[in-house]
């Protein structure tokens, strides 16, 4: 019996470990990493996309593609920014699972208790923006974004 109370307690210990907790807001260290990428398109037009881990919600991570959006109308000396494009996934790469065997022969028997964390380098929730940057009145369209506003409703306190 205590056996199998060991064993118990060793799956669950095993499944917690490999649970995935949200992503921290920042840069993305590399492709289907999470965090933050944008591409200069044009002038003032850019793709920003944010790259979540299966611990962020959908919309976490369309969250934290509208205030990297707005920090980077900011950084570019713009008030505003019209989201012309957005798309968003939510993939099931990747994934977590636990195995138990049992062997019994030549006189002896043996049982194993095994757990597995597959990464495939692809993001599991992503947004993706094109966004075009300017100044001045914003216009009286529901894809325009006031910078700071966002800043001020979406960033996390953490950063």
């Amino acid at each position: 019996m205590m056996f199998k109370q060991l064993t118990a307690l060793a799956a669950l210990s095993l499944l917690a470990a490999c649970a995935t907790a949200p992503s921290a807001y920042g840069p993305s260290a590399g492709p289907g990493d999470p965090g933050f990428s944008q591409t200069q398109i044009e002038n003032t037009r850019f793709r920003v996309t944010y790259t979540g881990t299966s611990g962020d919600s959908m919309q976490r991570v369309q969250d934290f593609a509208l205030v990297r959006a707005a920090e980077l109308t900011l950084e570019r000396g713009h008030e505003w920014f019209i989201v012309t494009n957005r798309h968003a996934t939510k993939s099931r790469a990747g994934g977590t699972g636990l195995s138990i065997g049992a062997g019994f022969g030549g006189g002896g028997s043996g049982f194993g208790l095994g757990a597995n964390r597959s990464f495939s380098g692809r993001a599991e929730t992503e947004a993706s923006l094109e966004i075009v940057l300017g100044s001045g009145s914003i216009p009286n369209n529901g894809n325009a974004h006031d910078a700071r506003a966002v800043l001020l409703n979406l960033r996390p306190a953490s950063i």
